[in-house]
């Protein structure tokens, strides 16, 4: 895998290290877009949650255009250089979407519903004879 230094490093929730080439255009949604397409995501790009942290820090900033307009002058060259990103330390990405607690919650919840429905009809057919 060669890699140029305009190349641009993430990393997807459970998935490996990657690089995409850095977006034409100076728009961060755009970056967006480049991972998404280059991951195969369902999410749309704009729901996307990109983090990045400098190499001596532990605390991840979220990225937004806001930001990338304000504290990097639309410039991907600028970010990569503030954030200090590269394959050790990649931008992290997070997919939305419903976390397994919630998940799980949901999960039981519906079971329960279900129990209680076949217990209702259940009593309604005694009921009937």
């Amino acid at each position: 895998m060669s890699h140029k230094p305009k190349d641009i490093w993430y990393q997807v929730d459970g998935r490996e290290v990657n690089y995409v080439e850095q977006p034409a255009g100076g728009q961060y949604i755009q970056l967006c877009r480049v991972i998404k397409q280059e991951e195969n995501l369902q999410a749309p790009p704009s729901t996307l949650i990109l983090k990045a942290k400098k190499v001596d820090e532990s605390e991840y900033t979220t990225l937004n255009a806001v930001l990338f307009r304000d504290e990097c002058s639309n410039d991907f060259n600028r970010l990569v250089s503030k954030f200090k990103i590269k394959q050790s330390n990649p931008i992290k990405v997070t997919v939305p979407g419903m976390s397994l607690f919630l998940f799980c919650l949901l999960l039981i919840f519906l079971c329960h519903c279900r129990i209680e429905t076949q217990q209702i009809h259940s009593f309604i057919h005694l009921l009937s004879f």
